[in-house]
C-alpha cells in the first residue's frame, strides 16, 4: 500500500512538473508598473501614508497577460529613512494586495452569469491559484518586483512551483516552504527597496510641504499624469 501511494505521488509530481513546463519563464514575462504613492500629511519627513495602486496589474493578470510587476514610487519628498520605508512597505505591500486581490475576485464573481465558472487565465493560474493566502502571497509578488539577476528570478521560478504543486512527498505543505523562504528574504526585499528610486510628483510635493518652505525639486517628473482620483481624494491641498 505504501509503495502504491508513493507511486501516485510521483505521477502527481511529475504531471505538476509537465504542466509547470508549460509556463513561460518569469523573465519573459511583461513588465507591469506598480504605482507606489507617498503622501505626507505632517512636518516631518517620516509622517507619510503609502498607497499601493494595483489596479493594472491586476487587469492585466484577469486579461491572461504574464504579468511581472515592477514598482514605480511616487513621492511629494525625499529626505525620509529609506529603510523605515522599505520595512513600512513590504507590511503594506501585502496586505493592500490582499485587499486588492479579494475586491477583484469578488467583482468578477458577482459579473459571471450561469452555473459554470470561467475558466482561469495562465495569469490567474500563476499569481493567484498559488497555494499561498493572506499576506504570503503579497510577499511573493514583492519578492518578484524587487528580484534581480537570472538566479534571483531562478528562484523565484522554484518558488512557485512548489506552491503550485501543492502538498510534497516529506509531509510540508508548500505554503509552509514559502513562509519560511519568504521570512529567510525579508532582508533582501528591505534592501533592495531601500534602494528603490522614488520620483517627485508636483501635487505630492505641495502637499508634502505645505505651510512650510518648498523643499528640493530634484527628481521630480514634471509631466507626469495627474494622480489618479482615489489619491487626490487624500491630499489636503
Amino acid at each position: 500500500m505504501k509503495d502504491r501511494l508513493t507511486s501516485l505521488g510521483r505521477s502527481i509530481s511529475g504531471m505538476a512538473d509537465a504542466a509547470w513546463d508549460q509556463v513561460p519563464d518569469l523573465t519573459l514575462a511583461s513588465d507591469v508598473e506598480v504605482p507606489i504613492y507617498l503622501i505626507h500629511h505632517g512636518r516631518s519627513a517620516e509622517d507619510y501614508e503609502i498607497f499601493c495602486d494595483f489596479e493594472r496589474f491586476m487587469t492585466e493578470t484577469q486579461n491572461g497577460v504574464f504579468a511581472r510587476p515592477v514598482l514605480r514610487v511616487w513621492a511629494g519628498r525625499q529626505d525620509f529613512e529609506r529603510h523605515v520605508f522599505a520595512r513600512r512597505l513590504r507590511e503594506d505591500f501585502s496586505s493592500q494586495f490582499q485587499a486588492a486581490r479579494d475586491r477583484l475576485r469578488a467583482k468578477k464573481e458577482a459579473a459571471q452569469s450561469g452555473w459554470l465558472p470561467s475558466l482561469p487565465s495562465l495569469g490567474e493560474v500563476f499569481f493567484w491559484g498559488i497555494a499561498a493566502t493572506g499576506s504570503l502571497l503579497g510577499s511573493i509578488v514583492l519578492y518578484i518586483a524587487t528580484a534581480t539577476g537570472r538566479a534571483a528570478l531562478d528562484e523565484v521560478s522554484r518558488i512557485l512551483k512548489s506552491s503550485l504543486i501543492g502538498r510534497t512527498l516529506a509531509g510540508r505543505t508548500a505554503e509552509e516552504q514559502l513562509e519560511d523562504l519568504i521570512a529567510e528574504k525579508q532582508t533582501v526585499i528591505d534592501a533592495a527597496l531601500a534602494r528603490t528610486e522614488i520620483t517627485l510628483h508636483r501635487d505630492l510635493h505641495a502637499q508634502a510641504w505645505r505651510g512650510l518652505a518648498p523643499g528640493p525639486m530634484t527628481g521630480m517628473d514634471r509631466d507626469a499624469w495627474p494622480l489618479p482620483d482615489f489619491i487626490r481624494g487624500r491630499l489636503d491641498v
